[in-house]
């Protein structure tokens, strides 16, 4: 019996070993906070060759503390605990224990039916809509039928600040993404407005599906697709990255945090151009409730308050709130500072619950073929008042997150 425990120790360190010895067990980061106090930060950086997605890997701080990583996309991701602005903390990397076998594991994802749910502490955060055929209403035509958005999107109480098929712009769904004004080989495509028979979005498959310490993320194609001609002509295709974080503040509301990267390709060998036009790209679409002047709150980082204002300018984020199951629940917005024409232009809609980032309010510009247009945004929901402060320090978490760099030796405490 102690034969067999032993050589079960034995063989459980060789495999602990192998994989540091393979990289070299001094191999570590630096990662420097910046300009700005780091808490609860999602943080990444280029994994190295050596991190076998067949390991499982782990940061070990100067205290001993260890932080684990999760490879997604190619890069190495952890949380960032607490680092003062102008300070910076070295790590070394090591294996670890498999983090699908950790029982603190807050991050989860489930199937609804053909839909994903991804989930935090055990409550849902977002669903990815996959699959067409679920009008809410009888009264609904299969031509608004489209696959490829987020809905529901919850607070961490379970409040929905999202919708799908209002009455008043059945085209709308929760967080979507679609051109509206286009050319495109002599047609006009709407991919917004599907009423109209010009244009539509479907979903088209999933790529990845990731759950870990770090996160739980997914990246799904949906296409965009002139139906203006016969037979139908695939225009463009959309690969959604997103992914949900375990952030957790010592002060402020509990939070629900997720990242959605918008990667757009031409599948022909035409451009898609796209005249100046008030709305079209990332929309959002509040509860049937929040429909009136007074029963949506608007804030954003310019401080404006006020929708009308509000429209047609440009600012780093913006969120939005109202009463749902009678609380205060909201969602902020967070466009990245690398996007096209940003701070890009919004459009805000005076009197119903609608938001879209829209570059193109700007003027005429075009997707062109053999070129990716990235679009990345963070999503903050979370019941109660926003704090401008907050969701400030948020965004540049986001926009200028910390600075990671490789660094041979062991972690040292700076």
């Amino acid at each position: 019996m102690r034969t067999t425990q032993s050589a079960k120790r034995s063989a459980w360190l060789l495999a602990l070993l192998l994989p540091a010895m393979a990289f070299g067990a001094d191999l570590g980061v630096v990662v420097d906070a910046g300009p700005h106090d780091r808490e609860s930060t999602p943080v990444h950086f280029t994994a190295p060759a050596a991190l076998s997605t067949n390991h499982s890997w782990q940061l070990r701080a100067p205290d001993g503390g260890t932080r684990p990583i999760q490879l997604f996309q190619g890069e190495a991701w952890f949380i960032e605990s607490n680092l003062r602005a102008g300070t910076s903390r070295s790590y070394r990397i090591e294996p670890a224990p498999n983090p699908s076998a950790d029982p603190t594991n807050s991050l989860a994802s489930v199937w609804v039916g053909k839909d994903l749910e991804l989930r935090f502490d055990g409550h849902p955060v977002l669903q990815y809509l996959a699959h067409a055929g679920r009008r809410p209403r009888n009264n609904i035509e299969p031509i608004y039928e489209r696959g490829g958005y987020l809905h529901p999107v919850r607070t961490p109480s379970g409040r929905a600040v999202t919708d799908d098929y209002p009455a008043n712009h059945i085209h709308h769904h929760g967080i979507w993404s679609a051109w509206t004004k286009t050319r495109f080989d002599g047609r006009t495509p709407d991919f917004w407005n599907m009423g109209q028979g010009k244009g539509r979005v479907d979903f088209s498959q999933f790529d990845e599906l990731q759950v870990g310490p770090v996160l739980a993320g997914f990246e799904a194609r949906q296409v965009q697709i002139d139906t203006g001609v016969s037979p139908p002509v695939r225009v463009l295709e959309d690969t959604w990255r997103a992914a949900v974080y375990p952030v957790r503040l010592t002060q402020g509301p509990p939070l629900h945090v997720f990242d959605l990267q918008s990667d757009q390709r031409l599948l022909t060998e035409k451009p898609l151009e796209l005249p100046k036009y008030y709305y079209g790209g990332l929309g959002f679409r509040g509860p049937w409730n929040w429909n009136g002047e007074a029963n949506m709150a608007y804030l954003d980082s310019n401080g404006v308050t006020n929708r009308v204002t509000a429209n047609g300018t440009r600012a780093r984020w913006y969120w939005v709130g109202g009463t749902v199951d009678g609380a205060l629940a909201g969602i902020a917005v967070l466009g990245h500072p690398a996007n096209f024409r940003a701070p890009e232009p919004l459009r805000v809609h005076p009197n119903e619950p609608f938001v879209c980032w829209a570059p193109s309010h700007l003027g005429d510009w075009a997707l062109e073929p053999g070129k990716v247009h990235v679009a990345r945004y963070r999503f903050v929901v979370f019941d109660g008042a926003p704090d401008a402060g907050l969701l400030n320090r948020l965004w540049a978490d986001f926009a200028e997150p910390p600075a990671v760099r490789m660094e041979p030796g062991t972690a040292q405490a700076r």
